[in-house]
C-alpha cells in the first residue's frame, strides 16, 4: 500500500516567515535612524541655537567675559579639529592619485570629510563673530586675549622633557642603564580673588608639594595664635584698672626659646638655622619667620614636635582641602590656591600675627619661580622643592590682587627649567593684565574734607 505523501507545503510556516521578515524590516528601521541621529553632526544644531542667544549687550560685564573666555576655548579646539580633519583628508588623497582601486569609495570618503570641514568651518565662523562681537563691546584688543590664551596652551601641552634614566634588559638577560627624555607632570591654577576669573590646567592632579606644606601649617598656628592674643587682650580689657594684670599661660608662647645644637636638632636640606654655630638661640617667633622666609627645616620640625598635628589636620578638614587627604605629602594647585586665599585673608585681617605673616612671605626666598616673574608685583609665596616636586604657590598683589600655584614634578630647578616656568607665569600675569583692562579695580576711596564748624 502506498503511504500519502505530506505537502511540503505549510500555510503555518508561510505566515511565520511573513512575520518574521516584517519583524526584521521594523528592527532595521529603527536601527538605521537611531545610529543616524547618534552619529549626526552637532554643527547644525549649534547653528540653530545660536540665533536664539541673547543680543551680547543684555548680559552684564562679568558674564560677557566669561563667555568670551568659553568662545576662546572652543574656538581653539574648533581650530585643532578642522586640522586634524584636512590631515585624514589630505592622506586620503593621497591614496586616490597612486591607485585606482576603490576610487569610488575613497572619493566618497573625502566628500564626507569636506563636508565635515565645511560644517565645523561654519560653527567656527559663528564662533569668531560672536568673539569679535564681545571684544568691541568689551573694548580689548581680542587678537591679544587669543595670542595669550594660544601661547599658554602651547606651553602647558608642550613642556620640557625630564631626563631619566631606566633599566633596560636584552633578549640575552643582560641588563644596561638608558637615558630617556619623559614628560613631566604639570599644574596650574589661577584665580582673580575679586572679580573670580579662573585659569586651570591639572588642577585636580595631586602631586608633592615639597615644603609648600608648610604654608598652611604655620597658617593654622597663627590663627590659633592670634585668637588666643585676642582673648587674652579681652581678659585685659575686663580686669580690674586698680590691680595689676596676671598675664595667663599662653600655649603660644613666641618668647619662648631653643638653643640650637647641631646634635639635637640637626635636619638636612633647606635652611640657615643649620649652619648656626651651637649655642646660638631663636625665640619661637623667629622660627615662625624662618618656616616661611626661608622653608627652615630646623624651625619647622621643633614646631611640628611642639604643636602636633591635630590642629593642622583639624584646619585642612574644616577648609575642605581633599587633596591633603591622601596618604603622603600631596596638594593639587586647586587647594594650593584656596590655602593661598585663605592666607590673603588672615594677612590682611587685624589678626594679631597677620602683618607678621605677610611679611615673612613677601621676603620669601627663591624667588626664580612666581616672584621673579611678576615683578614689579610683590609677591607673598611658599615655594617647594625635592626630588620629583618643584613648586611655588603665592599672592601677587597687582592692582587686584590674584592667587597662582605651578606645580611640577622636574627635580630641580635650573636655566631651563625655571626658564620654562617664568615662561608660564609671565603669561597669566599678562592675561591678569588684560582682564584688568576689560574689567578695572573701582578706584579707591577718597575721604572728603569737612569744614570744621568750630571755624564756620
Amino acid at each position: 500500500m502506498r503511504t500519502k505523501r505530506r505537502s511540503l507545503f505549510n500555510p503555518l510556516v508561510l505566515i511565520l516567515i511573513v512575520l518574521v521578515g516584517l519583524l526584521t524590516a521594523v528592527l532595521i528601521f529603527f536601527a538605521s535612524n537611531y545610529f543616524s541621529l547618534k552619529n549626526a553632526e552637532p554643527a547644525d544644531v549649534t547653528a540653530d541655537t545660536s540665533v536664539e542667544t541673547k543680543p551680547i549687550t543684555e548680559t552684564g560685564q562679568d558674564e560677557q567675559l566669561k563667555q568670551l573666555q568659553e568662545l576662546i576655548v572652543q574656538n581653539e579646539k574648533l581650530i585643532g579639529e578642522i586640522k586634524s580633519i584636512e590631515t585624514e583628508r589630505n592622506s586620503l588623497m593621497e591614496k586616490l592619485s597612486e591607485s585606482e582601486i576603490g576610487k569610488a569609495d575613497l572619493e566618497r570618503l573625502c566628500e564626507e570629510l569636506q563636508d565635515k570641514i565645511n560644517k565645523k568651518q561654519t560653527e567656527l565662523d559663528l564662533i569668531k563673530q560672536s568673539i569679535e562681537d564681545i571684544s568691541k563691546n568689551l573694548d580689548i584688543n581680542i587678537k591679544d586675549q587669543l595670542k595669550i590664551y594660544t601661547d599658554l596652551a602651547n606651553l602647558l601641552a608642550n613642556p620640557l622633557p625630564i631626563e631619566r634614566t631606566v633599566e633596560v634588559t636584552d633578549e640575552e638577560g643582560n641588563t644596561t642603564q638608558e637615558l630617556i627624555q619623559v614628560n613631566p607632570q604639570v599644574a596650574l591654577y589661577y584665580e582673580d580673588i575679586d572679580a573670580g576669573y579662573t585659569y586651570s590646567f591639572n588642577s585636580d592632579t595631586v602631586l608633592d608639594p615639597a615644603s609648600m606644606i608648610k604654608a598652611p601649617f604655620i597658617l593654622s598656628l597663627l590663627i590659633a595664635a592670634s585668637e588666643e592674643e585676642k582673648a587674652i587682650a579681652e581678659l585685659r580689657e575686663k580686669a580690674d584698672p586698680d590691680k595689676p594684670f596676671e598675664e595667663p599661660e599662653r600655649v603660644y608662647d613666641m618668647t619662648k626659646k631653643i638653643t640650637y645644637s647641631k646634635k639635637e636638632y640637626y635636619q638636612s636640606g633647606t635652611g640657615e638655622i643649620v649652619d648656626s654655630e651651637d649655642g646660638t638661640e631663636y625665640t619661637y617667633l623667629e622660627l615662625f619667620y624662618h618656616v616661611l622666609e626661608c622653608s627652615d627645616n630646623v624651625a619647622y620640625a621643633v614646631l611640628r614636635k611642639e604643636y602636633g598635628s591635630v590642629l593642622f589636620s583639624k584646619f585642612v578638614v574644616n577648609n575642605k582641602l581633599s587633596s591633603l587627604l591622601q596618604p603622603g605629602n600631596t596638594m593639587s594647585t586647586y587647594d594650593a590656591v584656596k590655602i593661598m586665599k585663605l592666607i590673603y585673608e588672615f594677612t590682611e585681617s587685624d589678626a594679631y600675627y597677620a602683618a607678621f605673616m605677610k611679611d615673612a612671605m613677601l621676603t620669601s626666598k627663591h624667588s626664580v619661580m612666581i616672584a621673579s616673574s611678576v615683578s614689579p608685583y610683590e609677591c607673598a609665596h611658599k615655594y617647594g622643592w625635592d626630588t620629583d616636586s618643584y613648586c611655588d604657590m603665592g599672592i601677587i598683589y597687582a592692582e587686584r590682587p590674584y592667587a597662582l600655584a605651578i606645580m611640577t614634578n622636574y627635580d630641580s630647578g635650573g636655566r631651563e627649567v625655571n626658564t620654562y616656568v617664568q615662561s608660564i607665569i609671565k603669561k597669566i600675569n599678562a592675561l591678569h593684565k588684560n582682564l584688568l583692562k576689560i574689567n578695572p579695580p573701582p578706584e579707591p576711596e577718597t575721604e572728603l574734607e569737612t569744614e570744621n564748624p568750630e571755624n564756620a
